[in-house]
């Protein structure tokens, strides 16, 4: 029933329904259905409807990508920095200029939490975590990495709190190459099939062989075998 323009019972069956000024501010209903939203300007799809603006593909409450705002899309056609992502479009979800989501299920914010972790200004601080996948990062800053069990894995070397080798770091079975600075290690190591080549804490260098091709000073040495020599001096 049409009542002085307000509809009082019944329900309206259209295709289309076109209006000048929808005030929804009093609509009780169970369901709300709307299959094609038009405005009387036909320029401007978009309709009010609370605190949010409806489009074709979009829901959004204030300027979408500033301070205060929501948006639900999607997939946005204009790009904008969200979260530090740099200028791209494609966005599903965003909150403010901090917080987005794209269609393809990028993550991208500022602060927050997941699981265990926090996102403080952008960068993500794993207080205790056992990772079992890969990492991919321009850069990654460990400034109170521990890892004096076992170590970690980077390429093909183990880091742990005082050396970083591939092979065996200890100097009763060393192997592979390596640098250190804990006690009763090697500095400096390298063994292969055609040699040693190490450089105690001490400072003190042991190796298979050498080529020098500059002068060798010595205050004092030892030679087991033969020294040849084009000239000696005494």
């Amino acid at each position: 029933m049409i009542d002085g323009g307000h509809i009082t019972t019944g329900t309206i069956d259209a295709n289309v329904v076109t209006v000048s000024n929808l005030n929804a501010s009093n609509i009780t209903t169970g369901a709300l259905t709307i299959g094609n939203i038009f405005s009387a300007n036909k320029s401007n799809s978009t309709v009010s409807i609370g605190g949010f603006s409806v489009s074709s593909n979009s829901i959004t409450a204030g300027t979408w990508g500033s301070v205060n705002s929501v948006m639900m899309c999607t997939g946005s056609s204009t790009s904008k920095d969200i979260g530090g992502s740099g200028s791209i479009n494609g966005w599903c979800f965003t909150a403010g200029a901090n917080f987005g989501v794209t269609k393809e299920g990028a993550l991208y914010c500022n602060s927050g939490k997941i699981g265990g972790c926090t996102i403080e200004n952008g960068s993500l601080k794993v207080p205790s975590a056992n990772i079992t996948g890969e990492i991919t990062a321009n850069a990654l800053s460990v400034p109170n990495f521990s890892a004096s069990s076992g170590g970690v894995s980077i390429g093909g070397f183990t880091v742990d709190d005082t050396t970083i080798y591939n092979g065996n770091p200890n100097p009763s079975s060393l192997s592979g190459v390596g640098m250190s600075r804990a006690g009763g290690r090697y500095a400096f190591w390298s063994v292969g099939p055609s040699g040693t080549f190490t450089v105690g804490s001490n400072g003190a260098l042991s190796c298979t062989g050498a080529s020098i091709s500059g002068t060798l000073n010595g205050a004092i040495g030892t030679f087991a075998g033969s020294l040849t020599a084009q000239s000696l001096q005494t």
